[in-house]
C-alpha cells in the first residue's frame, strides 16, 4: 500500500511482522481511469518460530475494503522442514468474507531440491475450495527451477510451468510458464 505503517521484531527465536494500510479511497478521478487495487483498510499480523529444522508461522489479515462496512478476515498456518537434501512446506488459510458470507479454504505443499550447488528444483500443489460460484475444489500444481551464477551470487535465472484444473466458461485455462532474472542490489 501507500500509506502503509510496518514493524519487524526479530527476536532470538521469533519474528514478528504487523502492518496497517491506512484506510484511504483511489486518488483518481477520471472514469477511464484503472483502480490502483489498494483501497481500504488493512491490518496484517505475521509470527514465525524456529524449532531445529521445523520452522512455524501463523498469520491474520483483515481487509476493510473502500466503501465497505464489512470485512474480509483470513487466517494462516504454514510449517517447513529442512531435510537437509530438501526443504518441504505446507500452509492453510481460510478467508471469511464478512459481506458476503463466501468461505474461502486454501492449502498448499511444495517441495524445494538442491539437484546442484547452483541449482534448485521445486514442485508444488494447492487446492482452493470457496463458496463462490466457479471456485469450488479447484487444484494448481508448479514446477521451476532456478539457477545461481557461481561468479555473480546475486544474479539468477528461473523458469516455471504451472496449471490448474479450473475452467472458465466451459474450457480449461492455459497452462502458463514464465521465465525471468532476478538481479539483486
Amino acid at each position: 500500500g501507500d500509506d502503509t505503517v510496518r514493524l519487524d521484531v526479530e527476536l532470538d527465536n521469533v519474528y514478528i511482522a504487523a502492518s496497517h494500510e491506512m484506510d484511504a479511497g483511489d486518488d483518481n478521478t477520471d472514469a477511464s481511469s484503472k483502480n490502483d487495487g489498494i483501497d481500504g483498510e488493512y491490518y496484517d499480523v505475521f509470527v514465525s518460530t524456529d524449532i531445529a529444522d521445523l520452522t512455524l508461522a501463523a498469520a491474520y489479515q483483515l481487509n476493510n475494503p473502500a466503501g465497505s462496512a464489512d470485512s474480509r478476515d483470513t487466517y494462516g498456518v504454514s510449517a517447513s522442514y529442512d531435510f537437509g537434501f530438501m526443504n518441504l512446506a505446507a500452509d492453510y488459510s481460510l478467508t471469511d468474507d464478512n459481506n458476503t458470507d463466501v468461505e474461502t479454504e486454501q492449502y498448499n505443499v511444495a517441495a524445494v531440491f538442491g539437484v546442484a550447488s547452483t541449482t534448485d528444483v521445486a514442485v508444488g500443489m494447492g487446492n482452493k475450495d470457496s463458496d463462490a460460484t466457479g471456485y469450488d475444489d479447484i487444484t494448481e500444481w508448479y514446477a521451476n527451477v532456478t539457477y545461481k551464477f557461481p561468479q555473480a551470487k546475486n544474479v539468477r535465472v528461473f523458469a516455471e510451468v504451472a496449471d490448474s484444473d479450473w475452467e472458465d466458461n466451459g474450457e480449461d485455462v492455459d497452462m502458463g510458464m514464465l521465465a525471468g532474472l532476478r538481479v539483486k542490489f
